[in-house]
């Protein structure tokens, strides 16, 4: 079970590790099935439909299979590089978004109870945010399907 906030941010903050470039793409929609390439590491994962709770599987796969099951993905691609960042006891990812949705950042940060989710609130430090747990707009495989959105969200 994945318990998962996400928020557009304006910035990326201070203290972030060093970004990673990943490429996904979505080979169905309902459930979501995505491949995904970080680096060396080819995953395949699968979420049921949801907001704040959802299950999700991800398993490592072989180079091979990923490069064959890729072309199915067609143009239903996400790229952005992901900073981490330790807050307290939970890491914050901070993913940069590319090519057609450049200029949008958002943060994700996973819990361990809903309880946990819903009393979260971002330090003041990362500065202005808006909560887009809720807003299906947000979620990776819509940005893949190639809808576009109003990046003036915190303008």
């Amino acid at each position: 079970m994945e318990i998962e906030r996400k928020f557009v941010i304006q910035s990326v903050p201070e203290g972030v590790s060093p970004g990673r470039e990943i490429t996904q793409g979505y080979l169905w929609y309902d459930p979501e099935v995505r491949l995904r390439k970080i680096g060396g590491e080819h995953k395949l994962t699968i979420k049921s439909e949801g907001t704040l709770t959802r299950e999700e599987s991800e398993h490592a796969i072989p180079e091979e299979l990923f490069n064959l099951l890729w072309p199915l993905v067609g143009s239903k691609v996400v790229r952005k590089t992901r900073y981490l960042l330790d807050y307290n006891d939970l890491v914050l990812e901070i993913d940069v978004y590319s090519e057609k949705h450049e200029g949008l950042i958002t943060l994700e940060c996973e819990f361990q109870t809903v309880e946990e989710a819903e009393r979260f609130e971002l330090p003041e430090w990362i500065g202005p945010a808006v909560d887009v747990t809720y807003d299906p707009r947000y979620r990776n495989k819509e940005l893949g399907s190639g809808n576009t959105i109003d990046l003036r969200l915190l303008k």
